[in-house]
């Protein structure tokens, strides 16, 4: 961590926005002096270094909020089905890749083919070269499109409707101009 507090351009705001991780350097003894081996005061010193563990549960935290985001987004049965469709068809395309193309030597090769066209990622390192091998990769990208698809807008209709600004629409607007003619119509009568 002292590595990074020399590093850094402005030390100042390092110093305040890591105090804790600069608390631990310096204030642990990375070796023990001669004759102090058996110091109970050494023990109290090598306390700080147990503050690391606080960053892993920060972590584990973060981590959880993750994992209840994943379990949210594909709680849905038609999700679950669409996801373990996709997983099939990357391993029976892939499997289909490597048995028509000679080039293939691993099967495992044609799961990274089947997944990088699958995603149209399309690196390039293993394409097609015979017939059959583009008859493969036709069918699969024309199947899989749909379902990379579906997938991609189930994850992004949860972070928009969780985390994205809400539309206003045209009767929210009504009902906050009826709510002001109706502020405006108590002002005048109080003012009669």
């Amino acid at each position: 961590m002292s590595i990074f507090f020399v590093l850094s351009g402005n030390k100042k705001e390092y110093f305040l926005n890591h105090k804790i991780e600069l608390f631990i350097v310096l204030a642990s003894i990375p070796f023990v002096p001669r004759g102090l081996e058996s110091s109970r005061f050494l023990r109290f010193i090598r306390l700080p270094r147990l503050l690391r563990l606080f960053q892993l549960f920060r972590l584990a935290a973060v981590l959880a909020k993750f994992g209840t985001a994943i379990k949210t987004i594909f709680n849905s049965r038609g999700l679950r089905f669409i996801v373990y469709a996709t997983i099939f068809l990357i391993i029976f395309f892939g499997f289909l890749f490597y048995i028509a193309e000679p080039e293939v030597e691993t099967f495992t090769d044609g799961i990274w083919w089947a997944l990088v066209t699958i995603t149209t990622v399309g690196y390039g390192d293993i394409t097609p070269y015979t017939a059959l091998g583009r008859i493969v990769a036709s069918s699969l990208m024309i199947l899989g499109i749909g379902f990379i698809a579906t997938i991609t807008a189930a994850v992004s209709t949860y972070f928009l409707s969780n985390f994205g600004d809400k539309e206003t629409t045209l009767d929210d607007i009504v009902k906050k101009l009826d709510n002001i003619e109706k502020e405006l119509e108590k002002i005048k009568d109080n003012k009669k």
